[in-house]
């Protein structure tokens, strides 16, 4: 008869069970980083990413920011019918957006977001003030974004500027 196994020594069972656990730990890695670079194809490549990452700035951001009818990704150029901007005392919409984004840097708060076009185009924009409790007859010192926003190229069809409710707005044609 053969004679009985004897037991692995204790040092070889635990050598046993540290390369089982090294090689689990690795495989975790892997499917991590298979994680991250699926989701971060997604983030740069869909249009739901497009309107995920708009809500996601709606939070953070200091006003409302809507958007209607995402199209395109942010690889590959995006726009929307329409954005509006809301921060209470400024309204600004923004009619048949167009953008190819050329950089997106992003930072540990809004003001140190900053979004690089390499083309940005609009049919309409328009800017309403609303009145303030104070009368005033000028306009607002800044209509800047809470981001950096750059272009190479910007176009905008018809700018219009409102201080307050008027059928027949003055149009700046550019």
């Amino acid at each position: 008869p053969p004679p009985p196994s004897t037991p692995p020594a204790p040092a070889v069972a635990r050598a046993r069970r540290g390369g089982r656990a090294l090689v689990a730990e690795a495989v975790l890695v892997v499917l991590l980083a298979a994680g991250i670079t699926a989701a971060g194809t997604w983030l740069w490549r869909s249009t739901a990413a497009l309107t995920a990452i708009v809500a996601v700035l709606d939070r953070v951001m200091p006003a409302r920011l809507e958007v209607s009818n995402a199209s395109g990704s942010l690889a590959e150029g995006f726009g929307f019918d329409a954005l509006v901007y809301d921060s209470g005392d400024i309204v600004v919409r923004i009619e048949r957006l167009r953008a190819t984004l050329d950089g997106l840097h992003l930072g540990l708060s809004a003001r140190a977001l900053r979004f690089e076009f390499e083309e940005l185009l609009a049919e309409r924009v328009v800017v309403q003030v609303r009145p303030s409790p104070t009368p005033t007859t000028a306009p607002p010192a800044s209509i800047a974004s809470p981001v950096t926003v750059t272009a190479r190229r910007l176009a905008v069809g018809v700018f219009e500027y409102r201080s307050a409710p008027d059928p027949a707005p003055p149009q700046l044609l550019l």
